[in-house]
């Protein structure tokens, strides 16, 4: 199994259902705060930190060990999690889109929407080409649940604005995505133009991927759920669990070694079996995330807000340097 950080990025990229609800907020005073930023940082430093030093302890330090191979420190600045390093820059620049996307009318707003996606989304669905990164992917998302928040639905007919008619949507679209898909595998040897686009179907930026996160963006938004302490607890250790198992030595380690899913591909309970390895891996790993943050966390964010009038000082000295640099006096 190839766990080097290129094809996991690739890998990740089919995995889009979730991205609308974990983008920054579309805020109407929100500001850059730099105290956020090294909170964010000091827990992708900690588990990069000590899930090397786990490893180099278990190896008994052998430079034959994997753990060699990834970074350490600055493990957001060198993409040791794609995610995170994506996250990390549209967090610093959200503040930026939340004032330029306030100021934009109604149908400027939905003439921007649609000149992103038939640029972005569209046109590289059809020809598969793709010549966007990822951070421009991620503000086009950004802006679309930007509108919702401001505007209301996409994609949606007035009479049809349920909950239950955008999970419907979902399920339409999936259905149809993995009939093509499947059709795709089918006609591989007889059609194998239609089987190279059908492969691609997956895709972040595919136009499918895309409406099924919309639309399920559009359904959850609309439950009626009310307050549940619990799912408040689990989804605050959401991105700590992400950062456990997403590890490309914790993820090599747990699906070739201690799941031993190219032995499990062919059982017959190959999907109770996925299941329950992916609960396993949840529940364990928001375990660690709790434990970090009541032993590790909260002391570091007393320490951080007793300086962070300070932090706040150095971060406009250091911008108005870089200001005087750029535009002069």
């Amino acid at each position: 199994m190839d766990c080097d950080i290129k094809s996991a990025r690739q890998n990740r990229r089919q995995h889009l259902c979730s991205d609308f609800g974990i983008l920054p907020r579309c805020r109407k005073n929100s500001t850059f705060n730099p105290v956020k930023i090294v909170k964010f940082l000091a827990q992708c430093s900690f588990y990069s930190i000590g899930i090397f030093a786990v490893f180099a302890i278990v190896s008994r330090f052998s430079h034959r060990s994997l753990i060699w191979k990834y970074p350490v420190v600055f493990p957001v600045l060198l993409q040791l999690w794609w995610f995170a390093t994506i996250y990390f820059w549209l967090f610093i620049l959200h503040s930026w889109l939340n004032r330029l996307l306030r100021s934009l009318q109604k149908n400027e707003y939905q003439k921007l929407i649609v000149v992103l996606l038939i640029s972005f989304c569209v046109i590289p669905s059809v020809v598969r080409v793709s010549y966007h990164a990822e951070l421009l992917w991620f503000i086009i998302l950004y802006v679309v649940a930007g509108y919702v928040r401001l505007h209301g639905n996409i994609l949606l007919p007035q009479k049809k604005n349920g909950a239950g008619f955008c999970m419907l949507m979902s399920l339409v679209l999936f259905a149809l995505m993995a009939c093509l898909r499947i059709s795709g595998i089918m006609l591989e040897k007889r059609l194998p133009i239609f089987s190279s686009h059908t492969i691609s179907l997956g895709e972040m930026h595919n136009v499918f991927s895309f409406l099924i996160a919309v639309y399920l963006f559009q359904a959850f938004l609309k439950l009626k759920l009310g307050y549940h302490s619990w799912i408040n607890f689990l989804a605050a250790t959401t991105f700590g669990v992400y950062l456990i198992h997403d590890h490309p030595a914790v993820r090599r380690w747990l699906w070739s070694y201690f799941f031993l899913t190219d032995d499990m591909q062919n059982i017959v309970g190959i999907v109770l079996y996925s299941v329950m390895a992916v609960l396993t891996i949840y529940f364990v790993c928001a375990a660690i995330d709790t434990m970090r943050k009541y032993c590790f966390e909260r002391p570091f964010l007393a320490l951080l807000n007793h300086i962070s009038p300070r932090l706040q000082n150095s971060t406009h000295r250091i911008y108005g340097f870089m200001r005087s640099i750029i535009f002069g006096k």
